[in-house]
């Protein structure tokens, strides 16, 4: 980016490590080329969700079978909104 003269006015930054960690190299590259780089802002919008997380709790259900609390409905309600 430095090579192609690309200059940025703001520099956003996630909360996780290797956000910071990708941000300090690319902040490193412009300040040895001498390129102005902004003050970095840190975003918490930019958090990953937890998609990992979510597939391997999908993969243990399908392998181990549901885990946690269930509601049961034995109220025996067969007309209206709520059945």
């Amino acid at each position: 980016m430095v090579a192609s003269g690309t200059v940025f006015d703001k520099v956003f930054v996630g909360p996780a490590v290797r956000h910071r960690q990708t941000m300090d190299a690319v902040a490193s590259s412009y300040m040895r080329s001498e390129v102005p780089w902004p003050a970095p802002v840190l975003s918490e919008e930019l958090a990953e969700h937890q998609g990992a997380r979510v597939v391997e709790r999908a993969i243990a259900a399908e392998k181990d079978g549901l885990w946690g609390r269930a509601y049961i409905d034995l109220r025996g309600i067969s007309s209206g909104q709520l059945k």
